[in-house]
């Protein structure tokens, strides 16, 4: 039998003491590499690795070695960030403005759609099982006052559409799913008497549930003194509709209306 001398004894327990390193299996499922993070949430803007495990984030950091992941994709020149969160769509294809979320969903990066008032308690259901229960994308809904949902003009086809104690219903029986109430006012001051009488009964459903509103669109005092803190009123930037401010937040003069800037204040959010 051969001396081994040395020199080659150590050379094979380097070579023996390497071999399970080369053989490691790789620790994340995915490498993410490159790519320039934006988090918002740490206030960081910076060059840096993602790799995720398992479906979720197991490490952020600069460097990562690449051979620590079974695959890897190279995000050098791109922007990296966290699933887009879109607050205001209408995404039951088929009805009115209705479009399938997952064309506008995870494809876009947005990865959570709030569905804003296209089914009322009526049709609620269906929007559940052939929408919500279907798509990629998550879906959260805000139940629109009329029972019949977004067809047409539908707060104002006829006052009987609007049950607050139907809304109660069906928001109760999908509190995972229905955050809110939406309100689809016109902002004509002549409709001014029945878009209160409106409002308050989507105030009733809202105090029941203590769920907030979403309101489409008005300056009208009377109508904005109904909202609460946490409540929503949408379309800021809506151009002016003859007659002069007709329903917006900008005057004839593109200037905002005290009382829409008031909304702060009282912990009233735009969307």
């Amino acid at each position: 039998m051969r001396t081994t001398n040395r020199r080659e004894f150590l050379q094979w327990s380097a070579i023996a003491i390497a071999a399970p390193f080369r053989r490691q299996t790789p620790t994340f499922d995915l490498l993410i590499a490159g790519g320039r993070l934006i988090d918002p949430s740490k206030k960081l803007a910076a060059d840096r690795d993602i790799a995720i495990s398992n479906g979720r984030i197991a490490r952020v950091a600069a460097g990562i070695a690449r051979n620590a992941a079974r695959q890897v994709v190279d995000a050098a020149g791109k922007y990296v960030s966290a699933g887009w969160v879109d607050v205001h769509g209408h995404v039951y294809d088929g009805i009115d403005m209705g479009i399938f979320p997952d064309r506008v969903g995870t494809p876009k990066g947005v990865t959570t759609i709030v569905d804003a008032g296209t089914t009322g308690s009526f049709t609620f259901a269906g929007f559940r099982k052939y929408v919500i229960e279907k798509s990629t994308t998550r879906v959260y809904a805000l139940l629109n006052i009329a029972n019949i949902g977004l067809i047409g003009n539908e707060l104002y086809l006829d006052p009987r559409l609007i049950d607050p104690r139907a809304a109660i219903r069906t928001i109760e029986a999908n509190r995972d799913v229905i955050l809110g109430i939406k309100v689809r006012i016109n902002g004509r001051h002549e409709e001014l008497e029945h878009d209160v009488e409106m409002l308050k009964r989507a105030r009733e459903a809202s105090d029941a549930t203590n769920v907030p509103i979403m309101m489409h669109w008005s300056h009208e005092p009377e109508l904005l003194d109904i909202l609460k803190a946490g409540d929503i009123l949408v379309h800021p930037f809506n151009p002016v509709i003859p007659p002069p401010g007709l329903g917006g937040m900008l005057d004839e003069n593109g200037r905002i209306y005290p009382q829409i800037l008031a909304l702060r204040d009282r912990g009233i959010m735009t969307d």
